[in-house]
């Protein structure tokens, strides 16, 4: 650093006997301003004797003119303006007399230091009315997929807080300017995701964010913003249901947007034995695609009339013509579309409900029978009189046969009926004890 003095003296930390009081830090020569005279950061100390707390010159002013200009049009100034004690100015990220490089390993401005070093602020911030808290979303990010390559692998390409808000000119998700606004988001998320901002343009859902769509998902509706997972881990795959679900799952979702989709799925074997921990059943994303949706009627998509056979055969090795005309969104509940569906359904309710009622009721008339038997004659054995001859009800096949229809009946019904409640916890543990879904079904297959 030039000219720290107007005497000779070299300032290493030491205060100079000539000086008293006189006292420059040794980082005060180091970094990336060791070029840079004192007074251009102090205009104040160009008159000497100066004021013993000198007013330090923005940096725009001096040098950084554009990150200033960024920095003014974004929303840490807008907080500062509301007099927030809490907003970071430059020496707050870069330091003061040891500002380094961005290169430098140890500077806090490094991308494996920034997340910790926004973190520091935002863990502070009081949440505003209706709106998340601010720290939880340095927890989500610490513990995404983002940081912990970056801090278990070494990876400094991985996404850090600047990649995606911004460095100086940081704007809340609401403000058009924000690389995190949605409509910012694919290509945002496309810097570091080459070609599959791309893919997802040409998505229906691509699509539908370009014609001005405020509901068409982004990446952060599918992989959240801060608590970012890999899609391979289990947990992942099994909250693309329920991700999936968060529009698809409106009554009266219009023609296109199929909002009636999740309740149907839910209801269909894949969506059963998925609520009961399958992670082989067929999920939306299995059938439909990830980032290349396609409507219905486009042969490109997974799911189009030729292309069924493909789709289906991922988990159905030779699935046939006849195997894909099954149509795993029937509702058996639409009489008028699927009217086959409805009657079945309805036969079944209609059957099942009487045969249980009866049977039911026949039971019940014969037990209040043997109490009126027993309170009229008395008990069994207490008649006074001894049959001369016993009469066998069933024959030893007859008692086999019996014992194998009960245990049969409710083997069938323990293996069968959580699938029918899949949604309930107590179906799930039971289905856990049975060893699973598809252990289940062995069982189920052998009662049968």
């Amino acid at each position: 650093m030039k000219n720290l003095t107007t005497t000779e003296h070299v300032l290493t930390g030491d205060e100079p006997e000539t000086r008293p009081g006189l006292f420059v830090q040794a980082n005060a020569v180091q970094g990336v301003h060791e070029n840079v005279t004192c007074v251009e950061c102090h205009p104040d100390a160009e008159q000497l004797p100066h004021q013993p707390r000198l007013n330090l010159r923005t940096c725009g002013i001096s040098c950084h003119a554009e990150q200033a200009t960024e920095y003014e049009l974004g929303s840490h100034m807008t907080a500062f303006a509301r007099g927030d004690e809490l907003v970071p100015s430059c020496v707050t990220c870069h330091g003061g007399h040891d500002i380094k490089s961005l290169e430098a390993r140890d500077a806090p401005h490094h991308r494996m230091n920034s997340a910790t070093l926004c973190g520091d602020c935002h863990v502070q911030h009081t949440p505003e009315a209706d709106k998340r808290d601010p720290s939880d979303w340095v927890g989500e990010y610490m513990s995404s997929t983002h940081a912990k390559i970056m801090r278990d692998g070494g990876l400094v390409w991985a996404a850090t807080c600047v990649d995606c808000h911004g460095a100086h000119g940081a704007h809340p998700s609401s403000d058009e300017r924000s690389p995190v606004h949605r409509e910012h988001v694919p290509q945002t998320c496309g810097v570091c995701h080459i070609g599959v901002n791309e893919v997802y343009d040409q998505s229906v859902h691509g699509v539908r964010l370009a014609d001005g769509d405020p509901d068409a998902p982004v990446c952060t509706d599918c992989h959240a913003s801060h608590s970012i997972t890999r899609a391979s881990m289990p947990e992942f795959a099994m909250g693309v249901i329920n991700e999936c679900g968060r529009c698809h799952d409106s009554e009266d979702g219009d023609g296109e947007r199929l909002g009636t989709r999740y309740k149907t799925y839910l209801e269909s074997y894949h969506g059963q034995a998925s609520n009961l921990g399958s992670r082989r059943a067929a999920r939306c994303s299995d059938c439909h695609g990830t980032h290349d949706i396609k409507p219905l009627d486009d042969p490109a998509s997974k799911v189009h009339k030729s292309q069924l056979t493909k789709t289906c055969g991922a988990c159905h090795p030779g699935a046939s013509e006849n195997f894909v005309d099954f149509d795993p969104h029937a509702n058996y509940r639409d009489a008028e579309n699927y009217p086959i569906l409805f009657g079945v359904w309805l036969y079944f309710l209609v059957m099942m409900s009487s045969v249980f009622t009866f049977f039911g009721l026949h039971t019940m008339l014969w037990f209040f029978r043997a109490k009126y038997e027993n309170a009229r004659n008395g008990k069994h054995g207490e008649q006074g009189t001894e049959a001369k001859t016993a009469i066998r009800r069933f024959t030893m096949l007859n008692r086999i046969n019996h014992a194998l229809v009960v245990i049969t009946f409710f083997g069938l019904t323990a293996t069968g009926i959580p699938l029918v409640f899949s949604h309930q916890h107590w179906a799930q543990v039971m289905m856990s004890l049975f060893g699973g879904v598809h252990v289940a079904g062995l069982w189920h297959r052998f009662f049968a």
